[in-house]
């Protein structure tokens, strides 16, 4: 689906797998991504001369760009556009960006315990106060009935279990 106003902005399927390419909506992005796609043609298409009428024209674009996206795998296109500084990503299923490197380097994935001896990973949220590198170690739930003499006295002392 993309984003309506910025184009180039979607998921792209290349001769192997799927990649995101995002926030072309700026010249310098969009000019870039020609170049690596070797698609000069299409910075003289007037269809294709700005951003405004790019999301306009995001079907026909989207024929083009995936036509010259097919003919290299995912691998290929995403280091070409590292290298161009082209905002692209490859996608990922919830098992491979648990496992990334951004969620490694970023302390996302916590393991805790999960009762009766087991563990789970669990995903930490990934927005952070400014400035702050590391967030508070996640706890697991409570064991079943651990907190059910606290809350029998609270009910009790709230009146739930006058007649």
């Amino acid at each position: 689906a993309g984003h309506p106003a910025l184009a180039p902005y979607a998921v792209f399927q290349t001769a192997d797998d799927p990649i995101v390419i995002a926030a072309v909506g700026a010249e310098k992005f969009w000019l870039s991504l020609l170049d690596v796609l070797e698609l000069p043609e299409l910075a003289a298409d007037i269809r294709f001369s700005n951003n405004r009428v790019r999301a306009q024209n995001v079907a026909a674009l989207t024929v083009k760009l995936e036509a010259r996206l097919a003919s290299r795998p995912a691998a290929d296109w995403l280091a070409l556009f590292a290298n161009a500084d082209v905002p692209s990503a490859p996608v990922l299923s919830v098992v491979e960006a648990a496992r990334s490197e951004h969620a490694t380097a970023r302390n996302l994935i916590q393991r805790i315990s999960a009762g009766f001896g087991s563990t789970a990973q669990v995903p930490r949220i990934p927005i952070r106060p400014l400035g702050e590198r590391q967030v508070a170690e996640l706890k697991p739930a409570p064991d079943l009935d651990a907190d059910s003499a606290f809350v029998h006295d609270l009910l009790g002392n709230l009146g739930a279990f006058d007649d």
